[in-house]
């Protein structure tokens, strides 16, 4: 089969795109053909090692993952079932697991990350991780939810509470997990703030926000507080890290409280240790989510209520392209790669 692998770490031009052996299944599991796979953050990190990992070299990313059932031990879809892969291993046995909270597992893997991905015509996952699809839009447009819906609907729904009439400041609303949190904000009934970094963004973005700010030319906190007569916002999502940390605890009003699942600028962060307390802030840091997640966030999809916002498609071929516009931020949602 064909694949796009690295055999070490550093830029776009350590992806291969090369002949690889159809891997190879073992009971309860199942061979997916793979109809697309979207980018995320982590296949850049984890291309560079600045995020760790226990797979080894020569490694196949690719989290996000739609296809067919090829060839599976231990199911029972017939093949031939159009399926989405729901994108963490983990136990099923230890009390996180068994109470229905699996993105807290110990032992919890992802997809594509720990383990080979979807950077291939072919890719094996565990036959419970599979979620089978009646497609509602087209299939590969599929591929734009495993990662981000999950993890957005846990952060904002689960985790941070958001609630109607709340008011939010999303950063960084052309990404991927940006343009799914702007539009479920706004589907809870809060108002919502979102920065970009360009003004062909921020057109695109206020389809989505109620306030739309370049996180380059201006500032934030300053803007967020005018916006709101000086109060500030009741959340702030930030998945962007070191780069905005400061500034979301700045724009948070009193008894306001952040929410993060992040770091793509870096993972330190300052902390006004006076102005945390005296304001009553509240920090949620979260990972990930759970199959229930997922299946909820899937739901609005198929309404028509949260369609994937797809940047682009590029052939497998061209992953390294992919890459470098994933890096240089020229996208506005999800970017897919198709075998």
């Amino acid at each position: 089969m064909k694949a796009v692998v690295y055999y070490e770490h550093g830029e776009a031009d350590r992806l291969i795109y090369e002949e690889r052996d159809k891997p190879t299944i073992g009971e309860g599991e199942a061979l997916i053909k793979v109809e697309a796979c979207a980018l995320n953050r982590l296949d850049i990190l984890a291309r560079r090692g600045v995020v760790k990992t226990t797979a080894t070299l020569p490694h196949i990313l690719g989290v996000d993952i739609v296809g067919y059932v090829e060839e599976q031990k231990g199911g029972n879809l017939p093949i031939g079932t159009p399926v989405l892969v729901y994108s963490a291993i983990t136990c099923g046995r230890c009390p996180a697991c068994l109470s229905g909270r699996e993105n807290r597992c110990q032992s919890l893997k992802m997809i594509g990350f720990h383990t080979d991905g979807g950077y291939a015509e072919y890719v094996n996952v565990p036959v419970r991780n599979l979620i089978p699809l009646n497609p509602k839009i087209p299939l590969e447009e599929y591929a734009a939810v495993p990662v981000d819906y999950t993890t957005v609907w846990h952060a904002l729904i689960e985790r941070g509470g958001l609630k109607v009439g709340e008011s939010i400041l999303i950063w960084a609303g052309g990404s991927g997990a940006g343009t799914v949190a702007t539009r479920l904000a706004k589907l809870v009934g809060a108002t919502v703030f979102t920065t970009v970094g360009s003004a062909e963004k921020a057109e695109k973005a206020k389809r989505f926000a109620d306030h739309v700010f370049n996180h380059y030319s201006g500032d934030v906190p300053r803007l967020v507080k005018e916006a709101t007569g000086g109060r500030g916002v009741d959340v702030v999502l930030d998945y962007i890290g070191s780069a905005t940390w400061k500034k979301s605890l700045e724009c948070l009003s009193v008894g306001g409280r952040m929410i993060t699942f992040g770091g793509v600028s870096g993972f330190d962060g300052d902390v006004d240790i006076r102005a945390f307390y005296t304001k009553h802030l509240t920090i949620i840091g979260t990972f990930f989510g759970t199959r229930l997640d997922l299946l909820k966030s899937l739901e609005l999809v198929e309404r028509g209520l949260l369609r994937p916002v797809i940047d682009s498609i590029y052939p497998l071929k061209d992953a390294r392209s992919a890459h470098i516009k994933m890096e240089e931020s020229r996208h506005f949602g999800k970017i897919l790669l198709k075998p």
